[in-house]
C-alpha cells in the first residue's frame, strides 16, 4: 500500500507498516510508471508548478541497512524511494554527539542542542545518505532530486554547517545544482527562485540536486530575525556555497520577498487581493507549498490528507 502525502506543489509520501502484509510495490509497477511520467512532463515548468513526491525523514526506514531506527517513517531505503517514484527526500542531519561533528541523520526535535547521541552506532552518516543519491543518479541522469535539509547551527560544534558543505562537495561534486550556478555571487543567501525556475534549467546545466533548507522556519515571520541572518556566511561559507535558503515567495500583486520558507502551514499561506488565503490562492501566486501527512507506523490508519484535499 501505498501512503501519499499531498499537496499543489509537492506531495510526501509515507510507507506504514502495512507494507509487510500487502507485499512491496516493484520498481516496474503500473503505479510506479504514472507516478513517473507525470514528474516528467512538467519538466519545463517553474518549480512551484510542478509535481513532486516526496518522502519526508527518508532515512528512517526499515530497509536500510546503514541504519538502525525506532522511529522509522518509510519502509523503503532511500535508493528504492527514488527507484519508486520518490523525487524529494528530507534528510534530518545532526552532530553524532557533543565530542564529535560527524554529520549523522537522526530524527531530533531540540534543534541547536540535539546530537544524536542516544542512537550512537545506529544511525547512518550523512555520506551514507549521499550514497544512495549517486548510486540511483548513475543510471538515472535525466532525473532532478530535491533534498531538503533540516542542519541547525550546533551548541558543540561551531563549525557543523561547514561539514556537511564539505560532505556534500566530496560525495555529491557536479551533480550538486549551486546558486551561481544561475547568477548568485560565491557566498550569497541564495533564494530559491521557485516562479521561474525549473527542473529542465536544472539539468541544462549538466546537474541533478538541488540542496534546500528552511530552518529555522519560524524567522521570517516573527520579524525578529531571518534565515540570512541565521546562516552567516562567516561560519557557514561550504554550506551556503551549496544550499539554497528558502525560497522566493510573491503576494497576489506579484511583490516579492526572498528566503522565505516553505508553506507548511496555513499561517505561512500567502492572501489573494481580497486577503483570504488557502492552499490555493497560495498556488495562484506562484508559490510553493507542502502538506503532510503525519501518519507513521504508529498510528498508520491515522492518515491525515486524502484525495479530496489535493482536489481542492
Amino acid at each position: 500500500m501505498l501512503r501519499i502525502i499531498y499537496s499543489l506543489s509537492i506531495f510526501l509520501l509515507g510507507i506504514s507498516a502495512s507494507m509487510m502484509a500487502a507485499g512491496e510495490i516493484d520498481s516496474g509497477d503500473a503505479k510506479v510508471h504514472r507516478l513517473d511520467l507525470q514528474g516528467q512532463i512538467d519538466t519545463r515548468a517553474p518549480l512551484s508548478k510542478a509535481l513532486w513526491a516526496g518522502a519526508h525523514n527518508a532515512y528512517a526506514s526499515f530497509q536500510w541497512d546503514q541504519g538502525v531506527y525506532t522511529d522509522v517513517n518509510q519502509w523503503y531505503a532511500p535508493e528504492k524511494l527514488f527507484h519508486r517514484g520518490i523525487r524529494l527526500v528530507e534528510y534530518d542531519t545532526y552532530p553524532s554527539s557533543t565530542f564529535s561533528s560527524t554529520p549523522h541523520m537522526c530524527h531530533m526535535g531540540l534543534e541547536e542542542a540535539t546530537m544524536c547521541i542516544y542512537m550512537v552506532g545506529t544511525a547512518a552518516t550523512l555520506g551514507d545518505g549521499f550514497d544512495e543519491i549517486t548510486d540511483f543518479l548513475e543510471d538515472n541522469q535525466d532525473e532532478v532530486l530535491f533534498i531538503k535539509f533540516e542542519a541547525y547551527d550546533s551548541d558543540y560544534h561551531q563549525n557543523f554547517r561547514n561539514k556537511i558543505g564539505e560532505k556534500i562537495e566530496s560525495r555529491l561534486g557536479d551533480y550538486v545544482f549551486k546558486p551561481t550556478d544561475w547568477g548568485y555571487a560565491e557566498g550569497d543567501c541564495a533564494s530559491l527562485p521557485v516562479q521561474t525556475l525549473s527542473k529542465q534549467d536544472v539539468l541544462d546545466t549538466g546537474r541533478n540536486i538541488i540542496l534546500f533548507t528552511q530552518v529555522p522556519r519560524e524567522y521570517p515571520h516573527t520579524g525578529d530575525n531571518n534565515l540570512c541572518d541565521y546562516h552567516d556566511e562567516s561560519k557557514t561559507s561550504k554550506y551556503l556555497r551549496n544550499v539554497w535558503i528558502g525560497v522566493d515567495e510573491m503576494d497576489a500583486a506579484g511583490n516579492l520577498t526572498s528566503n522565505e520558507p516553505l508553506a507548511q502551514n496555513s499561517s505561512q499561506l500567502t492572501a489573494d487581493s481580497d486577503g483570504n488565503s488557502s492552499a490555493t490562492t497560495h498556488y495562484k501566486n506562484g508559490n510553493f507549498s507542502v502538506a503532510q501527512d503525519a501518519t507513521t507506523e504508529y498510528s498508520k490508519n491515522d492518515i491525515k490528507i486524502y484525495g479530496d484535499t489535493v482536489q481542492e
